[in-house]
């Protein structure tokens, strides 16, 4: 493979074309706008062009997977083409750059994440701290207590550090904390360079003013957004994923709710040393992580739109193995086992099922080749669990009833 290469090209020129192989380099644009056209057509700035600073191509790089979509000169535009096997030491020694991808493909992931919440109802995304108080509020009718405490205590700290506030709003929250019997403690939690976790320890809640970003060292974190008075779950992270790195450029408040699943050790990152902590193979796992979680927001557009419920639940779980175990093309051995380490409840809301009848999907529920616990799902051959996905795609292409 070849070292860093500088292109050019007219106005009117297609770069890449969707679907087009990329053969393993990410690009810098260092010169002029590029729009971007796929099967999603996106507003936001992040999903409909390329501008000087902005990069692309590190998704197909990093998942061996075809190009996104189809890039066009939109006047004179220079590059630099660099091969993803340099992209730690690259962006250890330009950290400009480095911070601005990151902040590039986390946005990206942010306005996916909308995106998929507004799918089945519209969400306010605005993150504001004033919005604590109603998510504890929501938490509570979703009998979830300790976020609902937590969310309060966090609304609590926001006023006494506001000069806005007002003796009586921090004395209803002390109220509403206090009737819910939980006691939490959460002074000096964002000290500690590496946080231990619990299961069902809670990182942080939707709104709450940022403070680090971490990487997940070991274990597995729930991501999680209040759509219109219920929970959306956006993600299951583990091993080497990053979550909060937006508190790491802008310091906004954070955009969802993070909990530990599993025993969990995160490594705290904050701008000022974010750079000292984080090495090359660090940097590269980083943005591999980015990558990921941004091809497999756009498989979720796909398996959302499907209007079988049962055929979203193993479709979901399909590519979610495929990003778990990083196989985006290899077929699927038999006898191939996996557990999922989250619950049916979190699968219905991942796949956008909110108000899904049980009868709907009573035969996925009952499948033989999976084992449903109240914390997990696994799959005792998921070469079974891909013939189920084939058989409704030809279904779906042959015009047969998904209903």
């Amino acid at each position: 493979m070849s070292e860093v290469q500088k292109l050019s090209f007219l106005k009117g020129a297609t770069i890449l074309v969707q679907d087009s192989a990329n053969h393993g380099y990410f690009y810098i644009v260092q010169k002029g706008t590029i729009s971007i056209h796929s099967a999603h057509e996106f507003s936001d700035k992040e999903l409909s062009r390329f501008e000087a600073g902005d990069t692309f191509g590190l998704v197909s790089a990093l998942t061996v997977r075809k190009h996104l979509a189809t890039l066009k000169a939109e006047n004179s535009v220079d590059l630099i083409k660099i091969p993803v096997s340099m992209l730690g030491k690259y962006m250890r020694s330009n950290r400009s750059i480095c911070l601005k991808m990151l902040n590039l493909y986390s946005q990206e992931l942010k306005a996916l994440d909308k995106y998929l919440a507004q799918i089945n109802e519209s969400t306010d995304s605005a993150d504001n701290p004033e919005k604590l108080f109603a998510n504890a509020e929501i938490y509570e009718k979703l009998m979830q207590p300790k976020l609902a405490a937590y969310a309060y205590l966090r609304y609590i700290e926001y006023l006494k550090n506001s000069d806005k506030a007002k003796s009586g709003q921090i004395e209803k929250a002390r109220q509403k904390y206090g009737a819910l019997g939980i006691r939490l403690d959460l002074d000096n939690v964002h000290e500690s360079h590496k946080r231990q976790l619990n299961p069902d320890d809670i990182v942080f809640v939707e709104n709450e003013p940022s403070h680090q970003g971490f990487i997940i060292l070991r274990g597995s974190l729930r991501i999680s957004k209040l759509v219109r008075g219920r929970e959306f779950v956006i993600a299951v992270l583990g091993d080497g994923e990053i979550v909060g790195e937006q508190s790491l450029l802008h310091k906004r408040p954070y955009s969802a709710t993070a909990v530990a699943t599993e025993p969990t050790e995160l490594l705290a990152l904050s701008e000022g040393d974010f750079f000292e902590k984080v090495g090359e193979n660090v940097l590269q796992k980083m943005f591999e992580s980015l990558a990921h979680r941004i091809w497999f927001s756009h498989q979720r557009f796909a398996i959302l739109k499907l209007p079988n419920a049962i055929a979203r639940l193993y479709s979901f779980l399909l590519y979610k193995w495929r990003v778990e175990t990083r196989t985006f093309d290899a077929g699927v051995k038999p006898n191939t086992a996996h557990t999922f380490l989250f619950s049916f409840d979190d699968l219905q809301k991942m796949c956008g099922l909110l108000k899904v009848k049980d009868e709907s999907i009573r035969a996925f529920a009952t499948d033989h080749n999976l084992e449903i616990t109240e914390k997990s799902i696994a799959v005792y051959d998921i070469s079974k669990l891909e013939d189920k996905v084939l058989s409704y795609k030809r279904r779906a292409s042959g015009n047969a009833s998904l209903v």
